[in-house]
C-alpha cells in the first residue's frame, strides 16, 4: 500500500499527474516469478480500476495440474495452450472495459504468445 489513503492507484495517479482509468479492450499482465505478489497485487489493482482479475494459474490444463502437483516442470509444449487459453480469457473479458491478469509468462517468448493472442496489445508489468 501507498504512503497515501487511496491505495496503490491513487499513488500512481499522484505519480503521473493524471487520471488511471481502463476502457474496452485495455488489458494489463502483472509477471514475475512464484511468490513475488503477483496474484495479489493484480487482484487489488483490478479492484481499484474496477475491472475484472483473471489469475493465469486457473487456466492451466488439467494435465499439467497433475505434472506441477508431481513436481515436473512444465515444458514450452505445456505453457502454448495455457499462454492461449489466457489469452481468450483475457480478450473475453476485457471486451467488456479492460482486465488485470496475474500471470508468470518468464520468458520474453511466453509474453510475446501470449501478446499475440491477445485482441489488443497488453501492457506488461513485471515484478
Amino acid at each position: 500500500m501507498g504512503a497515501g489513503n487511496g491505495g496503490p492507484v491513487m499513488e500512481v495517479n499522484k505519480a503521473a499527474g493524471r487520471s488511471l482509468r481502463m476502457t474496452a479492450g485495455d488489458i494489463i499482465i502483472l509477471t514475475g516469478v512464484s511468490g513475488v505478489g503477483k496474484s495479489t497485487l493484480a487482484a487489488r489493482l483490478a479492484a481499484d480500476l474496477k475491472a475484472p482479475f483473471i489469475d493465469g494459474d486457473d487456466h492451466h490444463l488439467p494435465a499439467s495440474i497433475a505434472k506441477m502437483a508431481q513436481g515436473i516442470a512444465l515444458g514450452d509444449a505445456d505453457r502454448w495452450p495455457w499462454l492461449e487459453a489466457v489469452a481468450a480469457a483475457a480478450n473475453a473479458a476485457a471486451a467488456g472495459g479492460g482486465v488485470v491478469i496475474a500471470c508468470s509468462a518468464l520468458k520474453r517468448i511466453y509474453r510475446d504468445h501470449l501478446a499475440e493472442g491477445c485482441l489488443t496489445p497488453p501492457i506488461f508489468i513485471h515484478l
